[in-house]
């Protein structure tokens, strides 16, 4: 396993094959995708690409500090369970950390808040829908002395 940066055209095959099934390409590409602050991490088995994230520059009222936001975080569907979507997210803390962040958060969908939970994320507030994709969750992490 390796992860490393990537750009975001590297990320859309997999968002439209786990988050996106069924509808075009354009449907996968995100307004902050090429912002400055927005990076994009990949794991890679053998060398090819596994898993992704995205990680935007945005401020959500409900949190306090300098805050990023998760996107399109996905797993090809052959490689769960095999610690790659974790390694993700924990390298991005790092990179967090470094950028001076004091939160990451995101919308999860209700069969992924598990995996968050274990990485210590916490759900804020109810359950909510976004059209076409499905029930989610507000969830959270404070870095520690960022």
């Amino acid at each position: 396993m390796m992860i490393k940066k990537i750009t975001p055209e590297d990320t859309y095959h997999l968002r439209q094959l786990v988050l996106r099934p069924g509808l075009n390409l354009e449907s996968c590409k995100f307004p902050m995708d090429f912002d400055q602050e927005s990076f994009h991490l990949g794991s890679f088995h053998h060398n090819s690409l596994v898993s992704i994230s995205s990680y935007q520059y945005e401020e959500n009222p409900l949190f306090e500090g300098k805050q990023y936001r998760l996107r399109g975080m996905a797993t090809h569907p052959n490689f769960r369970q095999l610690g790659h979507a974790s390694s993700l997210i924990k390298e991005a803390e790092k990179k967090l950390m470094l950028k001076k962040c004091t939160c990451l958060w995101f919308n999860a969908r209700i069969k992924a808040i598990p995996f968050y939970q274990r990485l210590g994320y916490i759900i804020k507030g109810s359950e909510f829908e976004i059209e076409g994709v499905g029930a989610h969750h507000l969830m959270f992490k404070y870095f520690n002395k960022c």
